[in-house]
């Protein structure tokens, strides 16, 4: 039976966030349920896209949560809300001055959410610059029910998993050659690095700021070992210097066809954030991906296992001098370090991955070499995602909301069991 149901997209940073509630009402449509959504502004361009029918909140009326809340459930008459992750949520509600109860409390319909970061299994506390420390907020019992989206989640014992794994896109060799050729780089090989936003943003802590900076000279580094058999082309919404010069492309945010082609034609993916988006396109096509992480807190050299500093150049080794201090993290330049490891620990996803420390300065350096000219190595590493990607497709389609275990009345069981 079908059922209406509304999702709430707050955030104005959380795009990610954002395409796994596109992705689980897509599902949810394809089951015959009907679906709106109520949204930042941020989240125009992603619903557009999708074809989502929506409801825009500008974000200076974000403060007015509950007088549009009240609106859509109104008209749209919602048996079920879907927040589009619990998380993003809450920090949206913060940021506007507003308590969740308050919000939420006055409408007598299922509340379900999104766990992106997994709580269940997730550390309690978020880790930031190394210095700082934010309390992850309780998961609420009155919740009806939780959903994780996989590859982050693989389903807890009481959440139900959805896979946002899409299908691997059919490109054509020549568009392919098409796309290398207008990146100059037809006969090279290619290192995709995308950015978001909120890894550009500026920061107040040194830690951060000394972070964003040093990781794209890094990268530059790294890659100028390999002379010009590579090229760097970097999609995001302002230009980082790689100090590569004409071996780096700088490609504004794009519309989502056309993305989805620049992935498929690439020959890597690297990346500084484990939980990226674009991890998922990647793993659908069959590009390998490396995901550059940072374990260990140092202050000096002294603090780094010496393997990390074997046959370390001179540009390397002025380059670490200018970095450290260092902090642990997942995602580059906050942090999340141990508030994600408990999520990858045992995770299928991680297997479909590759992992360097960025200041394993020959490890990474080793790393990045075999994934771009050693063809066994590609073909190992393209072997693990075709074995994940088929994992993730193998999760049945959410069809349905699992029952709402605080209510009884006839409408939600019916339409929502």
């Amino acid at each position: 039976m079908s059922g209406r149901i509304l999702f709430l997209c707050l955030t104005p940073k959380g795009l990610g966030e954002t395409r796994h509630a596109v992705e689980l009402a897509s599902q949810l449509r394809a089951a015959g349920h009907t679906t709106h959504f109520l949204a930042h502004e941020c989240a125009t361009k992603v619903l557009q896209d999708a074809a989502q029918p929506a409801t825009i909140i500008p974000d200076h009326v974000l403060p007015m949560m509950q007088f549009f809340l009240s609106g859509s459930v109104r008209n749209f008459r919602p048996d079920a809300i879907v927040l589009g992750d619990w998380f993003t949520t809450t920090l949206a509600l913060e940021r506007s001055g507003q308590e969740f109860a308050a919000v939420f409390g006055g409408f007598d319909v299922p509340i379900y959410a999104i766990d992106t970061w997994c709580s269940a299994r997730a550390g309690h506390v978020i880790d930031l610059y190394g210095t700082t420390r934010r309390p992850f907020p309780d998961w609420r019992p009155d919740f009806a029910g939780r959903l994780e989206p996989v590859p982050m989640g693989t389903g807890s014992s009481d959440a139900v998993p959805f896979s946002v794994v899409p299908e691997p896109l059919k490109l054509a060799r020549k568009v392919r050659r098409h796309i290398r050729r207008d990146l100059n780089a037809d006969d090279r090989r290619i290192v995709l690095v995308c950015t978001a936003g909120w890894q550009h943003a500026h920061y107040e802590d040194e830690s951060a700021r000394r972070l964003q900076q040093a990781l794209p000279r890094l990268i530059g580094l790294q890659l100028r070992a390999f002379g010009s058999d590579v090229a760097l082309v970097h999609v995001g919404p302002e230009k980082l210097d790689f100090g590569l010069g004409r071996q780096q492309v700088w490609l504004p945010t794009m519309r989502p066809e056309r993305f989805e082609s620049l992935v498929a034609s690439v020959d890597l993916l690297l990346t500084a954030n484990v939980s990226a988006s674009t991890n998922v396109r990647a793993i659908a096509d069959g590009v390998p991906i490396l995901v550059i992480g940072g374990s260990i807190r140092a202050a000096t050299r002294d603090d780094m296992p010496p393997e990390f500093l074997h046959d370390a150049d001179e540009g390397q080794r002025e380059w670490l001098d200018a970095s450290l201090p260092a902090f642990p993290f997942h995602l580059w330049p906050l942090g999340y370090r141990r508030f994600v490891d408990p999520v990858l620990a045992d995770n299928p996803y991680t297997s479909a991955l590759r992992f360097a420390d960025y200041l394993d300065l020959a490890g990474m350096r080793e790393q990045l070499g075999a994934l771009l000219l050693d063809e066994a190595t590609r073909a190992d590493a393209r072997a693990d995602l075709a074995a994940y990607a088929d994992w993730a497709h193998e999760l049945p389609p959410v069809g349905r909301l699992p029952p709402a275990r605080s209510r009884s009345e006839p409408l939600v069981a019916d339409v929502l069991a």
